[in-house]
């Protein structure tokens, strides 16, 4: 395991401002891309099953509508402010001619100012806080000294790789999976059991494929924890998997929409027969090799999470998304990083012995 700054509470406060100075500025880059209609996607409020304010209204399509953590939060915020708070910032952006223009750009109505404002926060938070942890989980399984100066070069590198993932459609549940899958990683990585249930069930409301983190614990954790104890610990996360899926199916359950959408037939077959090129395959190879170099080598954890959520990724994607829709593998992302990392990180190694020896 990495090695952590030493005496953490006593490293000086700048450093820390200025990390956290630092992961917003990109994030809220990031998230500009993320919500901006064009050139990589439409945005958040133009897919007509999955509009902003009906997501927030819990009116939204299945399988969409079920995708409820930020939107709910989102109208429960708004539903604590007073009204007038919400009505001046209406009128503020109606009022002024730039922000007006930047509504219009970003198609959003200049009436829901105040919720586009909380999800925005809310987004931006999640972005912040995927970086952190991807961060973190990379210096901690990696086996890499962790500074400031390393956390803060990779929590920027992986906000950077980002908006190619970003193709299609932008959808507001995006940011919260990257951050409560990727924290959910970092704290079984870290072998903190309850907290890692917490994070499973916040994922759980935020989208149904948090149930690839029970296989994530199923093969990971089976030889780190008593019999009794892991097993109780897995059935309970199926229940409450099966629990939160029960209540979202019956709660939205007049919800227009179905469970799931086929796509193998109208977008994949076509892809895989015809529509790649060879700018696709240098792609794919380039990747595949940061990823899968020296395999044997890398940390075991991250060999199994990746395997366990990843190949079930690309099954569904093949079935019930675009197999080159990048976002479907979002809760790949994190473990794809740090295998990059590394890669990286060994050659890095070779190479300096190599200068050492001659």
């Amino acid at each position: 395991m990495g090695r952590t700054d030493p005496d953490r509470n006593q490293t000086p406060w700048h450093y820390k401002a200025a990390y956290i100075i630092l992961l917003a500025m990109v994030s809220g880059w990031i998230l500009l891309i993320f919500l901006k209609p064009e050139p990589l996607s439409v945005g958040i409020n133009q897919h007509d099953r999955s509009r902003f304010l009906d997501m927030v209204e819990g009116k939204a399509y299945k399988p969409y509508v079920y995708r409820t953590l930020l939107p709910t939060t989102t109208r429960v915020v708004a539903a604590l402010t007073p009204e007038q708070v919400a009505n001046a910032l209406a009128a503020t952006v109606e009022n002024n001619p730039f922000l007006r223009g930047a509504f219009a750009r970003f198609r959003w109505e200049t009436a829901a100012a105040y919720p586009y404002l909380v999800a925005g926060l809310l987004m931006l938070l999640s972005f912040m806080g995927f970086a952190h942890y991807t961060s973190r989980l990379s210096l901690r399984v990696c086996g890499i000294d962790e500074t400031y100066r390393m956390r803060s070069l990779l929590a920027v590198a992986a906000l950077l790789c980002l908006p190619p993932f970003f193709r299609y459609t932008a959808y507001p549940y995006d940011p919260p999976q990257l951050f409560l899958f990727t924290l959910a990683l970092y704290l079984l990585a870290s072998q903190r059991v309850l907290a890692f249930a917490l994070a499973f069930g916040l994922c759980c409301l935020n989208k149904e494929t948090a149930v690839l983190l029970i296989l994530v614990f199923a093969f990971t954790s089976r030889k780190q924890m008593p019999r009794q104890r892991y097993l109780a610990v897995l059935f309970g996360l199926v229940a409450w998997y099966l629990l939160i899926r029960a209540l979202l199916v019956y709660t939205f359950r007049s919800n227009p929409g179905s469970l799931v959408e086929f796509h193998l037939l109208d977008h994949n077959l076509r892809l895989l027969v015809s529509e790649w090129n060879f700018s696709d395959l240098v792609t794919c190879l380039v990747l595949s090799g940061l990823v899968f170099a020296r395999w044997r080598e890398k940390p075991e954890f991250l060999k199994v999470s990746f395997l366990a959520v990843f190949v079930p990724l690309v099954v569904l994607s093949l079935f019930l998304g675009y197999l080159n829709e990048w976002r479907g593998y979002y809760e790949a992302y994190p473990l794809a990083f740090a295998l990059a990392v590394d890669t990286v990180s060994r050659l890095d190694a070779a190479l300096g012995a190599r200068g050492s020896v001659v």
